[in-house]
């Protein structure tokens, strides 16, 4: 049997180190791509997509397949909607997560923006420098990685997440 932990998790991602664990970066998932992820590595999901957009299954499949199952809703790229901040402030409370050796995806809807910023976050919250944490995105999914550092016409995504950071 191979290592989940060196396979890449899906074609265009793999897991890189957070804490004692790993995290890595998917898009929203149907339920035949949920049920790969466990044999895949995956103890935990974390969702960030809206209750009013996320497939209301996802959290009892997680739970049927043994999955933890963390809710951080956020409104989308500019995160400056009410319930934001509230969940931006939960951040270092779910970074605990990691401090035992779990394998977390995180998604949203596309995998690029939210789950970017979010991956971001927790990398820096971890300790890692920009460019260190901005690498392992890169490794984790590569796609996620351009879009949080691509210019657009509300600024660059890891800028924005660099001024929450103080």
């Amino acid at each position: 049997m191979t290592d989940p932990i060196s396979e890449p998790f899906e074609p265009d991602s793999r897991w890189v180190p957070l804490r004692a664990g790993w995290i890595t970066a998917a898009g929203g998932p149907s339920q035949a791509r949920l049920l790969a992820w466990r044999g895949r590595g995956a103890t935990d999901v974390l969702t960030l997509q809206r209750a009013d957009e996320m497939q209301a299954w996802i959290p009892g499949l997680c739970q049927e397949q043994g999955l933890g199952w963390i809710h951080l809703p956020l409104s989308g790229r500019r995160m400056d909607r009410p319930g934001d901040a509230e969940s931006l402030a939960r951040l270092p409370a779910v970074l605990a997560v990691w401090d035992e050796p779990r394998r977390v995806v995180v998604h949203c809807s596309a995998g690029l923006h939210r789950t970017g910023a979010i991956c971001y976050l927790l990398l820096r919250l971890s300790g890692l420098a920009r460019d260190e944490a901005i690498a392992n995105i890169r490794v984790a999914r590569a796609l996620t990685a351009d879009e949080l550092c691509r210019p657009a016409r509300s600024g660059v995504l890891v800028d924005h997440m660099d001024q929450r950071l103080g």
